[in-house]
């Protein structure tokens, strides 16, 4: 797949998609900034980011917590914590793999779908487990 498919693929299931300084795709999908990362040297790899910065050290635990149920339950997306520093840390959510043009195409509505689903369920996951009294 080459970054022009990608782009107009993205367009054409009514995503604003821009190539960012990085030179990957960006879009948004309603309030939430997703990358599309493509490998040069393997056409067929891809890689779909959402990525937070969490600046509260206290809860980094809990998120790695629920981001390993998340990756377990979503199967073909995955959360894990980015790397930390000043204070903070990033949760990313990635669906990655091999896909021709056409499974691409056909499924990239449902790699959205879940990358939002699945981010929505850690953040969720952290906000019961915060709120729950000890």
């Amino acid at each position: 797949m080459d970054k022009k498919f990608c782009f107009d693929a993205l367009a054409e299931e009514g995503f604003q998609p821009e190539i960012d300084e990085d030179g990957d795709i960006s879009f948004l999908a309603g309030e939430i900034s997703l990358s599309l990362i493509l490998d040069e040297e393997d056409k067929d790899f891809f890689s779909l980011v959402c990525a937070f910065e969490v600046d509260d050290m206290d809860q980094l635990e809990l998120f790695y917590s629920a981001a390993s149920e998340a990756s377990r339950e979503y199967r073909i997306a995955k959360a894990y914590i980015g790397e930390i520093e000043d204070e903070c840390f990033e949760i990313r959510f990635c669906v990655e793999g091999l896909a021709t043009p056409e499974l691409f195409r056909s499924n990239l509505r449902r790699y959205v779908e879940l990358l939002l689903d699945m981010q929505e369920s850690v953040f969720d996951a952290c906000e019961e487990d915060d709120s729950d009294p000890e």
